[in-house]
């Protein structure tokens, strides 16, 4: 009998991973999210307002009886989450702790994945492990920390619940309201002569821990199936300034970035804090290892961004 997995957040980009993961491995797959999925077949579905419609969110874990559940859904867009923090928490902190709620009490042997963040280290610059105290320093940051802690305290009560500490990882699934993605966007738009205007972006010298996103769900997965559960950071332990990401997606199309990238102050986050990542937690114990590089993902989202164009979408 197959394993089943629920994913709270599956039309988001690591839920479309993580589904095409599991279903390689042979895992039944249910989804639940605000918006059906287009891209995965053979995959079960509940639509529900996770940031307040909780009988529907959580009658899946019922009719469903999953071995393993994926919380995957977020607000995580800075800007969301500033123009509205309630709905930011509802979704990243309530959610998930009223899924935990639900699995103590009725479905203690089903095993729990939380997608926690890296922005719950946001005002600690530097290098930073499991053990790093975390110190937030957004809307977004203190909304992940939450559910961070409790995904914790539900562990000490005895429910299989780990923490998956996750820095920036892209696809070509990522958000279009993405800085990478408006990158990798224009670069391609621009190359086919669809776009003439140049691209404003924040600080350039910004610095993020870019990963491939596909490379996290295996990360993800393989937390659920240890002995014991625990908290893992996951990221590539390298660090790139937008200005490295924009050069990169330009060059790939054969042009110079500085010809069309301009730096608007407008656009400057307050806090731009650079995060070091240690991974050596789940080399060790995991076995997990990053195989896309920098370069390639980049590359591939601008590949994916010139096909998507020319076929008008």
């Amino acid at each position: 009998m197959p394993k089943k997995a629920l994913i709270y957040g599956i039309s988001g980009q690591d839920g479309y991973y993580a589904a095409k993961l599991l279903q390689s491995k042979g895992y039944e797959i249910h989804g639940i999210s605000h918006s059906k999925p287009a891209l995965l077949p053979d995959v079960g579905f509940t639509q529900a307002d996770l940031a307040g419609d909780e009988r529907a969110y959580l009658e899946p874990l019922h009719n469903f009886a999953p071995d393993e559940i994926y919380y995957l859904a977020g607000i995580n867009s800075h800007q969301k989450v500033i123009e509205n923090p309630t709905l930011a928490f509802r979704v990243n902190a309530l959610a998930p702790i009223a899924i935990m709620q639900e699995i103590s009490s009725n479905a203690p042997k089903a095993r729990f994945f939380h997608a926690s963040s890296a922005y719950i280290f946001e005002a600690k610059p530097g290098r930073v492990n499991e053990e790093t105290a975390p110190l937030p320093n957004s809307a977004y940051g203190i909304s992940k920390l939450s559910s961070h802690l409790m995904t914790r305290q539900f562990r000490k009560e005895g429910l299989f619940a780990c923490n998956g500490i996750l820095f920036n990882h892209e696809s070509p699934q990522r958000q279009a309201d993405f800085v990478t993605r408006k990158i990798t966007r224009a670069a391609a738009a621009i190359s086919l002569g669809m776009q003439q205007e140049k691209l404003a972006l924040g600080n350039l010298d910004a610095q993020r821990d870019w990963g491939f996103a596909g490379d996290y769900v295996e990360a993800m997965w393989l937390m659920l199936q240890q002995e014991r559960p625990d908290d893992y950071i996951i990221a590539t332990g390298e660090t790139h300034t937008v200005r490295e990401f924009s050069q990169e997606a330009f060059l790939h199309v054969h042009l110079d970035w500085e010809d069309h990238v301009r730096s608007d102050p407008a656009l400057v986050r307050k806090s731009e804090q650079r995060l070091e990542a240690d991974i050596s937690k789940a080399r060790m114990k995991l076995g997990w290892a990053p195989k896309v590089k920098f370069k390639e993902i980049v590359h591939m989202m601008v590949d994916a961004d010139l096909e998507s164009l020319k076929q008008g979408r």
